[in-house]
């Protein structure tokens, strides 16, 4: 049973399925919380886990931090040993490495298009839950509704200084500001606005259709609207001035492409010190006091206790308020005690110091400027997943200017898997062309040849019947554990498919006069060759064992469910 189950989830529905609810689960998580208790939503997100980890089966080479990454979590890891909240900063740490692994999984174990569709799916649920939440709550005319479970409030105590928390006020009717099920209007507005990004990419991809893009994108302009959150709408006005120019950059011959992204990129610097300048003025306008509600306050607090401790007071994600120092930062604000520095880069410069802030800065600022080169060399007919990862990488970062999330839940996840599914970004230098063109990443080589440089085997091709999309699918997904993966065209439309895993990546097209590859076959390197032939012949195919001519080599060979010839090697 438990195997069948694992099969399932192992599936591509099944994948697909566990990393919609994935982000669901992180994106609504305040919801979930205010539901069922932290208890109940702590034993929900241990099995969503287990589902991840069953479902995309990640070996120990996938699991490989990227360098920055694994710095900062490390980072928060050691704080445990400085830190003044100690028990805190362990169970924050440990979440904060869950997160961490799961993002990495997920990124890597999906093509950038179906990591980008599942994104999509899962915000798509997330504001659906949202406006059906606020819509339930205003029919029945309940008013302010408080969470279902409180222990979020019963955890600070009377030192916390909360003593009530508004999941809904039920204002839709009054033309909001609307909470949705994450009883905050700055997330539920992020939400619309992360959607939007994603389905406008996703549109332009044509993975969705019309009609469902528009009616996702008006949904998200709606809640957008009654969240009344002017931090988002300043967001969203940036984030379209730069796709406009990033969509002018495709339209034009590549020695002027330079040219055109140099001066987006500085009217943008100086937009941004123009905003600085005249704050006061588009404040107003926007419907926002000059000091951000009280933000300003907080950010003087913070960066008061922060310059007390130069390695930072230990890494928390969210503040535990009932404790010395963050029980005495943000005392004086009115509207309720902030439980995080409302400024991703002040909180983290507070819990980790100095090292932590440059780590932080330095991760936003290479993941922008490796996804923006691949903005920038795109031409017609390219991929628009990079866009995306630009998109996503600066919503990111300017909410972070004015909230923390970036550095727990939803947005170190979404952070850290776009760090994966990016360029590499200490290779600034090199435009990967592949990456340009469809949004895929050229595996490292080794260098051979005499005449001239071999870089590499892009990919095998396999022959398959007619028809025999399914059955690949079933083989080579369901009993290889490979990811399937984006086909060029005109492969697709005739009935092929792909699959990748690790350096190895397989094509199979449809032939009309097929005959199965007895002789000549792919010799592919594995990782754990007992486990492969385990998992192969338990799906009743067999695998025949022969000594290698390569000493210290172990090898099988075993045939596909058309026949095809297959050598599998481990060293």
């Amino acid at each position: 049973m438990y195997r069948a189950a694992a099969r399932r989830l192992a599936s591509e529905r099944g994948q697909a399925a566990v990393g919609v609810w994935l982000v669901v689960l992180l994106v609504s998580g305040q919801g979930f919380r205010y539901l069922m208790g932290l208890p109940a939503f702590a034993a929900l997100a241990a099995a969503t886990i287990a589902a991840v980890v069953v479902s995309y089966r990640p070996s120990w080479r996938e699991l490989r931090p990227p360098l920055l990454v694994g710095a900062f979590v490390g980072l928060a890891a050691l704080s445990v040993l400085w830190s003044s909240t100690r028990l805190v900063t362990l169970v924050a740490a440990v979440l904060l490495a869950t997160i961490t692994v799961v993002a990495i999984i997920t990124a890597r174990g999906a093509t950038a298009t179906e990591f980008m569709f599942r994104l999509f799916r899962g915000l798509q649920l997330s504001l659906a839950i949202g406006i059906v939440f606020e819509l339930f709550i205003a029919v029945l005319f309940l008013g302010t509704v408080s969470p279902a479970v409180n222990d979020l409030v019963a955890l600070g105590g009377d030192a916390g200084g909360v003593k009530f928390v508004a999941w809904s006020e039920g204002r839709l009717f009054e033309g909001g500001p609307i909470q949705g099920f994450v009883g905050n209007r700055n997330p539920f507005g992020a939400i619309a606005i992360t959607l939007a990004i994603v389905t406008f990419v996703l549109m332009l991809e044509r993975r969705i259709g019309r009609v469902e893009g528009w009616i996702t994108l008006c949904a998200a302009g709606f809640v957008h609207l009654f969240t009344q959150s002017a931090t988002v709408t300043a967001a969203a006005v940036y984030l379209v001035a730069l796709t406009l120019g990033a969509l002018a950059i495709r339209r034009v011959s590549f020695r002027w492409k330079r040219v055109l992204s140099f001066a987006i990129l500085a009217v943008s610097a100086v937009g941004a010190i123009l905003t600085i300048r005249f704050s006061e003025g588009i404040f107003r306008i926007l419907g926002r006091d000059s000091d951000l509600t009280s933000r300003t306050e907080i950010w003087e607090d913070v960066l008061e206790y922060a310059l007390m401790r130069p390695e930072g007071w230990g890494f928390v994600g969210y503040w535990p308020i009932w404790q010395y120092p963050y029980s005495e930062i943000g005392t004086e604000v009115k509207w309720v005690r902030p439980t995080h520095a409302h400024n991703a880069f002040l909180d983290v410069w507070l819990q980790l110091g100095l090292i932590g802030l440059v780590l932080l800065v330095a991760m936003v600022l290479l993941l922008f400027g490796s996804t923006w080169r691949l903005v920038e060399r795109a031409g017609m007919g390219d991929t628009y997943i990079p866009l995306g990862w630009v998109l996503l990488t600066v919503f990111l970062s300017m909410q972070a200017l004015t909230e923390s999330r970036l550095l727990v839940e939803s947005g170190w996840y979404l952070l850290v898997a776009l760090y994966c599914l990016g360029p590499p970004v200490f290779r600034l230098t090199i435009v990967d062309p592949e990456m340009v063109h469809a949004g895929v990443r050229r595996k490292d080589r080794r260098i051979a040849g005499r005449v001239t440089v071999f870089t590499g085997v892009d990919h095998v091709m396999l022959a398959m019947p007619a028809g025999g999309r399914e059955a690949a699918r079933e083989y080579y997904g369901g009993v290889l554990g490979m990811v399937e993966m984006d086909c060029p065209e005109p492969m697709r439309s005739h009935g092929g498919c792909c699959f990748e895993t690790g350096d190895v990546v397989l094509h199979l097209g449809p032939a009309s006069d097929f005959v199965p590859a007895t002789m000549a076959h792919p010799a592919i390197v594995v990782e754990d060759l007992d486990a492969l032939q385990a998992a192969i012949e338990d799906r009743g195919y067999a695998c025949r064992r022969s000594e290698s001519a390569t000493p210290g080599v172990q090898r099988f060979h075993t045939r596909d469910v058309f026949g095809n010839r297959l050598e599998f090697q481990q060293a």
